[in-house]
């Protein structure tokens, strides 16, 4: 059941779907699993520069017994609910540059229903972010910003990020080549005491001639921990191909 339509003179949409899924029809396994899968979204654009998007998600699941006489100690039941709003405000200046800002926040609860695993699977996110960017028209060129919140609690533990985002694109050479760089720094908290920091570095080139294209990309994590085990991957790959065209 998928319903979906438009409001608001058009200013607005909506959809809505929903299933359900069993298996063990005939009975012949252990235990029946039945799932539930719904969402719903919701956008709305009440002036020329706003947009409003609300989105919600449930996935539920819940095994029956068969022929287990004690099925909580075997059987999963689970319920996982994520909620989502970005309201996003756009300025356009003439044809020359767009930018645009832009809130997300995100929550997400999983709900362990097995009375003998509730406690550890119980959990609970968070996310709320604000995110900035800036498209340059003429020359395809770009920028962009960003504040991050993550916080997720399970069976006891709190562990929280806060960090900061940037990035770029540019094209030189009259656009054969393009260059683009983002970086994300963040610093971590487990139960509000500071452990460590993650950075997590991207850089992207292309270059194209005629047919061909060629490519290198590189990513760079960096992991600084007082209770884990740090660590730094650099992951790079070289890129080719040839348009028949």
């Amino acid at each position: 059941m998928s319903p979906s339509g438009a409001m608001a003179n058009g200013k607005g949409s909506f959809s809505v779907s929903a299933g359900l899924q069993r298996n063990n029809l005939n009975n012949a396994k252990t235990e029946t699993t039945k799932r539930f899968i719904g969402s719903a979204n919701l956008s709305y654009m009440p002036a020329e520069k706003w947009n409003l998007m609300l989105n919600y998600n449930n996935f539920s699941i819940r095994q029956l017994p068969t022929i287990y006489t004690n099925p909580d100690a075997l059987l999963l039941r689970q319920v996982n609910q994520t909620f989502t709003f970005i309201p996003t405000y756009t300025i356009k200046q003439d044809t020359s540059a767009i930018h645009s800002f832009s809130v997300t926040t995100n929550y997400n609860d999983v709900n362990d229903r097995n009375i003998l695993t509730k406690k550890f699977g119980n959990m609970q996110s968070t996310m709320l972010s604000f995110n900035h960017s800036s498209l340059f028209t003429k020359n395809s060129n770009s920028i962009s910003s960003g504040l991050n919140f993550n916080q997720i609690k399970t069976f006891g533990v709190t562990n929280t990020q806060l960090g900061i985002t940037g990035g770029f694109s540019k094209n030189i050479l009259k656009q054969k080549v393009l260059a683009n760089i983002n970086v994300n720094c963040n610093l971590s908290y487990i139960n509000n005491v500071q452990d460590g920091s993650i950075i997590n570095a991207s850089a992207f080139v292309r270059y194209e001639l005629k047919r061909h294209s060629f490519s290198l990309n590189s990513t760079l994590i960096n992991t600084v921990s007082k209770q884990f085990n740090g660590y730094t991957d650099l992951i790079s790959s070289i890129g080719y191909q040839f348009s028949l065209k």
